[in-house]
């Protein structure tokens, strides 16, 4: 079978044209959220293969493109939209810093100097067990607050911090069963509350449903709180997707990505398919001064960086 190039782009345009509509619909099947997580290489794409079709002379498919690419752009945009919020902040800003180390896969010496040069306040580490809480001791014995759930599959969680909390509790929010955490940490004699979770993958109708449940009880888990929120997690969703709206939505939380664009973080090994799944998110009354992405550490996931302050 013979292939030819503009047979070839139009199917690449064809399958993105069908991603860009079929996420809207993720709502109602697993298979069409997960076209939600791939607004930007849509975008990219149909501007490509737009180019390509007006330099072919191809007007009609040419403006299609463009139109389509304007549709993923136009959801792509606000990330980038400079935040609004210039309020005054109370007291010295803190950094916490969310790593999932991919228990299998990552590097431990390359977690050890990113925590050691990134100097967080505040440390979740996601895919965590006994072996990697023992190698990490040089470093995450200077954090004098702990509290650590350990596993041998890939849902293990601990949370550091360097400032004192008046509680702290492992917590399972959803059917499934797998471990979140909570503390409440004293900052500036002002209390908030910091969660650190990570929902199974959608790999699958069952792992969806699962996933999704355990957003929407996550929503509810947090309202019952009084203090500020700063909730860091591999969520397993992008910005695009219904579930990741809904929870925003419904918890009344703010993406930290706002104003600093899309930061993808998964999968590192693959960067044309990398796409925003590990997030920081934030109740009104917490500014967000900066946010990163940090170095690889031979995970699948890069870490996030966020320093933040109370307003």
């Amino acid at each position: 079978m013979k292939l030819r190039p503009w047979g070839l782009l139009t199917a690449a345009g064809s399958l993105s044209v069908v991603g860009t509509f079929a996420g809207f619909f993720g709502r109602f099947a697993w298979w069409l959220d997960l076209a939600s997580h791939f607004r930007a290489q849509y975008f990219i794409l149909l501007t490509v293969i737009s180019a390509c079709y007006f330099l072919g002379r191809r007007w009609r498919l040419a403006g299609g493109a463009v139109l389509v690419a304007i549709i993923n752009l136009a959801l792509i945009a606000p990330l980038y939209l400079p935040r609004k919020d210039t309020s005054e902040v109370s007291g010295k800003s803190c950094r916490a810093m969310l790593i999932n180390v991919n228990m299998q896969l990552g590097n431990v010496e390359a977690v050890l100097n990113a925590i050691r040069e990134y100097s967080p306040d505040i440390i979740v580490l996601v895919e965590i067990n006994d072996k990697w809480i023992k190698d990490l001791g040089p470093v995450i014995d200077n954090f004098q607050h702990r509290i650590v759930r350990t596993r041998n599959d890939n849902f293990g969680i601990a949370l550091f911090s360097r400032h004192a909390w008046k509680k702290s509790e492992i917590v399972f929010v959803g059917e499934i069963g797998v471990p979140s955490v909570y503390a409440i940490i004293i900052l500036e004699n002002v209390t908030i509350t910091v969660i650190g979770t990570h929902p199974l993958p959608p790999g699958g109708a069952k792992y969806s449903a699962y996933r999704n449940d355990q957003l929407e009880r996550l929503s509810t888990f947090i309202r019952q709180f009084d203090t500020p929120i700063l909730l860091l997690g591999d969520l397993n969703v992008s910005p695009w997707s219904y579930y990741f709206r809904k929870l925003l939505k419904d918890a009344n939380l703010k993406d930290a990505s706002q104003g600093y664009g899309i930061q993808p973080t998964w999968p590192a090994m693959a960067w044309p398919f990398l796409i925003p799944i590990d997030h920081c998110l934030h109740s009104e009354d917490l500014r967000i001064l900066r946010k990163k992405i940090g170095k690889n550490l031979g995970s699948d996931h890069y870490p996030v960086i966020v320093d933040f302050a109370l307003k």
